[in-house]
């Protein structure tokens, strides 16, 4: 469930709880002194560091500093920059009618929209002319040597920005010392073709590439079989995985097979070692994980020294609870945490031991929590029970008890510090003869004057999944629960852990479950909202949620360049959801953190993860 995008859509769930941490070691009791070691809370570890297979929002934490990515995003400029891939070309796309383009050496024979035939493309900057298409070539190793005037009567259809050749960094190392290329990148793309692998919820951004090209072991080239304006950021999303260690086809691989079928290829992915004992290209490489923490020191082999920062080692300390926090916290056992509640915040005011050694703040990430409704259940599945139960939670009231007013209402799916998020749409207003009247224009009515809402023979009662220990997610739930009571509506809370939920949400066996997104600046909507993933048991769009013009919204958004039209696109979708109201959509908690005084640098940005320990220094 991550929201990627690939986007870089990846879910994260309001709360993970895994396991207690047990008591300190002597690593924590006491700092040495010959090595910077910092320590950063989290609240349980990830289940897997192979971003392909799904991420967390701590998964994402540690890949930023354990991993590198072909291009990256810039967090201050927001602008796109070289990572792994020292610069890039980006070229149109013109598709020829097949009987009309002969067998020039410049064509490339791609596979075509449908896969079950190829087209004759030629590539480079496109300008129109009277006659025709005047195709000039921009990369290394384009097989269109010159300039060359294609006339418009073999000309299919042109799409614009769909050709990336990229160039790789020179004598780049994985964290064991084995040489990474172009294969690597090859194969971390070929993945998402094979069924089997557990990638769905990244699958659909990268089958949207036709087709990839290693030119030599430091060039690659990718085409995209049309245009899409997330074609940087999924080239940026990539998850690079070693091929020697993850492909049974690698002559390289220890157990190398070249006959190995999609089913072990996939099993060796999914179910491999290295998922948690990882082999990145970070700054940092992972030399220890335990069931309370993982810990990486700096790797010597990295090829960006200026980045890496000061630390010797980086640990990502797992702590589940407030209390065992509070004890971190009091011992001077953890440097950071951006997880304090705002009762375990109070205990920083003043001058106790905890306020002179942490410096506090807050900041927002621009993710969202949200109620997910299964529209496959007849109770929910009308829009107007939905508004209603909109209209039934006080959001003001929850806002003030438990956020001192400090949590911002979010009312749509992009990230609300975005150019896509409509920030003059309102959330429906507690408003409960509002909510009444449209239970009843929905047929909701108290036939049998027992106090709950029935029609035809069926009581109005939901059953609420919500991750066991969420404090804040309990709180949400209680107010709903009390404002749906008034209206004659039974709302069940369930608490379960984190697997248990996880297997309701995949297998649709829910009414309704609260979780939360943590949103790229700009997502790609397809993968929650598009009908065509409304029954894929591995997609987003859990809730079953179709519309045709949400589809149309998407589609053309999708295929759409020119960012500002792109961007209105997204803000009317935005008005859509909002008012069929697939989601309850909650707020942007504020983080608040407590950082070790005598460290500097803490800056929080709109690009996930918010912030990066590499960036920080000693005062």
């Amino acid at each position: 469930m991550s929201e990627r995008n690939g986007e870089r859509l990846v879910g994260l769930l309001w709360a993970l709880v895994l396991m207690s941490p047990g008591i300190w070691s002597q690593a924590d009791s006491a700092r040495p002194t010959s090595r910077e070691i910092i320590r950063l809370h989290v609240p349980a570890l990830p289940p897997t560091l192979n971003l392909s297979l799904g991420s967390t929002s701590v998964g994402r934490e540690i890949h930023a500093v354990v991993h590198e990515a072909l291009i990256r995003r810039n967090p201050e400029t927001l602008e796109f920059e070289p990572g792994i891939c020292r610069d890039w070309i980006v070229e149109d796309s013109l598709f020829l009618i097949p009987d009309k383009a002969g067998s020039d050496e410049f064509l490339r024979e791609l596979p075509s929209s449908d896969r079950e035939s190829t087209q004759p493309v030629v590539f480079g900057r496109i300008e129109e002319r009277e006659t025709g298409y005047l195709v000039s070539p921009l990369s290394e190793g384009n097989p269109l040597r010159e300039a060359r005037l294609i006339p418009a009567a073999f000309v299919e259809r042109v799409e614009r920005g769909t050709v990336f050749t990229l160039r790789l960094r020179e004598k780049i190392r994985w964290h064991d010392g084995h040489r990474f290329d172009s294969g690597d990148v090859l194969f971390s793309w070929q993945l998402y073709s094979n069924p089997q692998v557990n990638c769905d919820s990244r699958r659909f951004q990268y089958s949207k590439i036709s087709h990839v090209e290693v030119l030599d072991e430091q060039r690659i080239r990718f085409f995209y079989d049309a245009q899409y304006f997330k074609s940087v950021d999924a080239l940026a999303s990539l998850c690079l995985l070693p091929s020697h260690l993850y492909n049974l086809r690698d002559p390289d691989h220890a157990r190398h097979d070249s006959l190995a079928d999609e089913r072990a290829l996939a099993l060796e992915i999914n179910e491999n070692l290295h998922n948690r004992e990882w082999v990145g290209l970070g700054s940092h490489r992972v030399v220890e994980w335990d069931l309370q923490w993982v810990r990486a020191e700096k790797f010597s082999g990295y090829f960006d020294a200026n980045r890496a920062g000061e630390f010797d080692e980086i640990w990502w300390r797992a702590l589940t609870s407030d209390s065992v926090l509070r004890e971190a916290l009091s011992e001077g056992v953890v440097d950071f945490t951006d997880r304090l509640t705002p009762e375990l915040a109070m205990s920083f005011e003043g001058s106790g031991a905890m306020a002179g050694r942490y410096e506090t703040g807050t900041f927002h990430r621009g993710r969202y929590g949200f109620l997910a409704w299964n529209l496959r259940r007849p109770e929910l599945s009308s829009a107007k029970v939905r508004r209603a139960i909109a209209h039934a939670f006080d959001f003001n009231r929850f806002n003030g008890s438990q956020y001192d007013g400090l949590a911002v209402r979010v009312t749509g799916p992009q990230n609300r510090f975005g150019p896509g998020y409509d920030q003059s749409v309102k959330a429906p207003a507690f408003d409960l003869e509002r909510a009444e009247a449209l239970l009843t224009e929905a047929g909701w009515i108290d036939r049998d004057q027992d106090g709950v809402l029935d029609r035809e023979g069926v009581d109005l009662e939901i059953e609420l999944l919500l991750p066991a220990g969420n404090r804040s997610g309990e709180r949400v739930a209680t107010v709903l629960q009390e404002g749906l009571r008034g209206l004659g509506i039974v709302l069940t809370i369930r608490q379960l852990d984190l697997a248990a939920l996880l297997a309701r949400v995949r297998s649709r066996d829910f009414d309704s479950v609260l979780l939360a997104w943590t949103q790229p600046l700009e997502s790609d909507p397809q993968q929650k909202w598009h009908s065509s993933l409304a029954n894929s048991a591995g997609s987003s769009n859990f809730g079953g949620f179709a519309d045709p013009e949400v589809d149309r919204l998407i589609e053309y958004g999708q295929a759409e360049l020119d960012s500002a039209k792109r961007f209105a696109a997204w803000r009317e979708l935005h008005r859509r959801l909002n008012e069929l109201q697939p989601y309850l959509f909650l707020f942007d908690a504020p983080s608040t953190y407590a950082l070790r005084s005598d460290l500097d640098g803490f800056k929080s940005n709109p690009v996930p993860p918010n912030y990066n320990p590499r960036d920080w220094s000693q005062r």
